[in-house]
């Protein structure tokens, strides 16, 4: 496995596309995406649920030999990596060989999948698409307002923090390269006469 500290993003975006895995990214990656000035070495992403795509995200995560993460044994922790045992936990900390990777169903004031995907903004990169979560509820409890959607500290939680209507290139942090911003579903891309 290569280095558990390297995060890859495009070999993770890549094999998630080559493998069919619906999904919403969330979190310091899916800020950064959209133009919070955020470094991350770390993905996290909301997979839909249905049986299907657990199957193919488990391919997908088998592809880039997943394993769990744990701070004692950085380089990760073998387990069966199956769509039955992705459903059996809400949060799943992995390490691959494109870097470490979260995988959180129901971030922290959201219904999960459905609710992120129906205001996701759709990127293209590496030849992609990419559906990133547009917006952050203020999470209380847990990781209080400083926390995201993943209840961790140090996520973008307070979405009065994001810059609106800012979509400058985020990636050159992150070795992302050329990107193209796309559009939320069911939205014309089209602008409206006088919205500038």
């Amino acid at each position: 496995m290569s280095d558990p500290r390297v995060f890859d993003p495009e070999r993770l975006l890549v094999t998630l596309a080559g493998h069919g895995v619906r999904y919403v990214l969330v979190g310091a990656l899916a800020a950064r995406l959209q133009g919070f000035p955020r470094l991350t070495a770390d993905a996290d992403i909301t997979p839909e649920r249905e049986r299907s795509n657990l199957e193919r995200l488990a391919a997908a995560l088998r592809e880039l030999d997943a394993r769990v993460y744990t701070e004692p044994v950085p380089e990760g922790l073998d387990f069966d990596c199956s769509a039955a045992t992705l459903e059996r936990a809400d949060l799943w900390n992995l390490v691959t060989a494109a870097g470490r990777v979260d995988i959180v169903f129901q971030p922290a004031g959201t219904e999960g999948y459905p609710d992120l995907a129906a205001d996701a903004v759709r990127y293209e990169a590496f030849g992609v698409e990419i559906a990133a979560a547009c917006r952050y509820p203020q999470v209380e409890g847990g990781g209080g307002p400083a926390a995201g959607p993943t209840g961790r500290r140090g996520d973008p939680g307070d979405a009065s923090a994001w810059p609106a209507g800012r979509h400058a290139s985020p990636w050159s942090s992150v070795g992302l390269g050329r990107w193209r911003r796309g559009s939320r579903p069911g939205r014309s891309t089209r602008r409206r006469r006088g919205s500038g």
